[in-house]
């Protein structure tokens, strides 16, 4: 009897090895082969998206292969398109190199800023997406159904792939840009220099004088600050709001967007059946801390690993 239990035992511990030792080696041998040699068949694409290979980790947060796979896949094609660059050609493969350390770079940057967004709270809801993703879209001049056809010819994705790839990485950014905008304490100095501007309008000084001398958007203060007939949709959601919430000829106090501290006066407005859809407008911008400088910052204080992928 003992000798029957002692066999049934040896029997179960070969069968959990199998189980458990079949699945651990292979992920190994496919480990090898994407570390190693770049397999990047149609079955192993199909392997990654399943198994999260890393190709960076950022304070135990994985940035995986696959997702390195579709943005760089998405980034070729789109060149392929527009510029016909040949990716195969032997001598252009240290510049292929150069490209995709870039890129993964860019989403090494992405996640540290999407860890820090949601470390002070930020999250990015699905009407946010939504609003994103149609304000993208009228920025490319079509509408949503055609900037769909837009993404599948030029980069060989559909509407979730882009959410997933580019949109909410950069919502994380976009907010977290927006925290550091809107905080006194880290943006001191740009405060004051806004709250002295708006001072000085409010005294009488002349709007355009005040854009061509201190409006950081080199785009428009030598006009000052004039940004021209936009339609809702055009600009970030709280530059928007503040300018289509103003009467004509009304000046805003100091708007924080992303980019920066806002002061802002609609000049005109074209109003059909009762609701605002065209203002004229302009702004004075005043930079704040850099962003760059400080997300740099934080990827100095992360742990980064990064494993390469041929």
């Amino acid at each position: 009897m003992e000798e029957q239990i002692k066999k049934r035992k040896i029997h179960y511990s070969h069968i959990i090895i199998w189980v458990v030792g079949i699945p651990i080696l292979f992920v190994l041998i496919v480990g090898t082969g994407i570390y190693q040699f770049g397999w990047q068949s149609q079955f192993i694409r199909q392997v990654e998206a399943v198994i999260p290979y890393p190709v960076a980790m950022v304070d135990y947060h994985l940035v995986s292969v696959s997702d390195f796979r579709k943005r760089f896949d998405a980034y070729k094609q789109a060149i392929v398109y527009n510029q016909g660059f040949d990716f195969s050609d032997p001598k252009n493969a240290g510049l292929v190199l150069e490209q995709k350390t870039s890129l993964l770079d860019r989403m090494i940057e992405l996640k540290v800023a999407e860890i820090s967004a949601k470390q002070k709270g930020l999250t990015v809801s699905d009407s946010e997406i939504l609003d994103e993703f149609e304000r993208v879209a009228m920025k490319s001049g079509v509408n949503i159904s055609d900037f769909n056809i837009v993404l599948s010819n030029v980069y060989g994705w559909n509407e979730q792939d882009f959410i997933d790839q580019v949109l909410v990485p950069q919502l994380y950014e976009q907010k977290l840009r927006l925290y550091l905008s809107a905080s006194p304490d880290l943006n001191e100095q740009a405060y004051k220099r806004a709250n002295e501007v708006l001072k000085r309008l409010n005294d009488g000084e002349n709007f355009e004088d005040l854009a061509e001398e201190f409006s950081d958007d080199v785009s428009n203060n030598q006009l000052g600050g004039d940004l021209g007939w936009a339609p809702r949709g055009y600009f970030v959601s709280e530059f928007e709001n503040a300018l289509f919430s103003l009467e004509s000829g009304q000046r805003s106090v100091i708007v924080p967007t992303e980019f920066g501290l806002h002061i802002i006066e609609s000049l005109e407005q074209n109003v059909e059946d009762g609701e605002v859809v065209l203002v004229h407008g302009r702004h004075i911008l005043l930079s704040g801390r850099d962003y760059l400088d400080w997300i740099n910052e934080q990827k100095d204080s992360a742990t980064i690993w990064k494993f390469a992928v041929k």
